[in-house]
């Protein structure tokens, strides 16, 4: 969603350019010493090419609309120095752009997690196949077994929170401790000696290493 309206804002801001801004550009050159006109035609290039590079789909071109972005705002500057060509225009040109900002950036994040996660299957799949132990939770785990993390089941809180102490896919996990009841299991995860009750042990999915 995100990547499509950064794509309907770069689009409107070409068009922009297009229809007001290219003749009031010459006008304000004729009178100024800046080279307005050679800026937006440069500007309006460049918002081309980023589209292009958004509509197949790479990372990159959300990561410079937003960069350019900001340096499209130039006209509100104009707006504050008083030699604006027209008074509203600016505004209206920075609606566009700051909402561009706003979907560009989104979908720069979200193509980020894409390839995060991708990159979590490929890893969890080749795990599966030099490993064809069956899945089990951690709670089922004995002591000095060793097993990676697999997957965890939950809320992206909880997948989130164990992910901040070292419970991430591929991670091995060895038993130090695990005693049955409602005692809670004692494992080592990245060199460090962690405590988890059980309820939420039973969300951890592993697969035992081949010795």
């Amino acid at each position: 969603m995100e990547a499509k309206a950064a794509i309907a804002f770069i689009v409107a801001q070409i068009l922009f350019k297009l229809i007001f801004e290219f003749e009031s550009s010459r006008t304000f050159a004729e009178t100024h010493p800046m080279p307005a006109f050679k800026i937006i035609v440069i500007f309006t290039i460049v918002w081309a090419v980023i589209c292009l590079l958004c509509l197949v789909n790479l990372r990159t071109g959300y990561l410079l609309a937003v960069i350019f972005g900001v340096l499209n705002l130039f006209p509100l500057v104009l707006l504050i120095m008083g030699i604006a060509p027209h008074p509203y225009r600016p505004y209206f040109n920075g609606w566009i752009t700051l909402s561009l900002i706003y979907f560009s950036y989104h979908a720069y994040l979200s193509h980020g997690e894409r390839g995060g996660e991708k990159d979590n299957n490929r890893e969890q799949e080749t795990m599966n196949a030099q490993n064809n132990s069956p899945p089990l939770t951690l709670t089922e785990m004995a002591a000095g077994e060793v097993a990676r993390v697999e997957t965890i089941e939950g809320e992206n809180t909880l997948i989130s929170r164990m992910a901040a102490i070292g419970f991430t896919p591929g991670v091995a996990v060895t038993m130090v401790r695990n005693s049955g009841g409602r005692k809670p299991l004692i494992v080592t995860v990245r060199d460090s000696r962690i405590a988890l009750g059980r309820d939420v042990a039973n969300k951890i999915i592993v697969r035992k290493k081949e010795q």
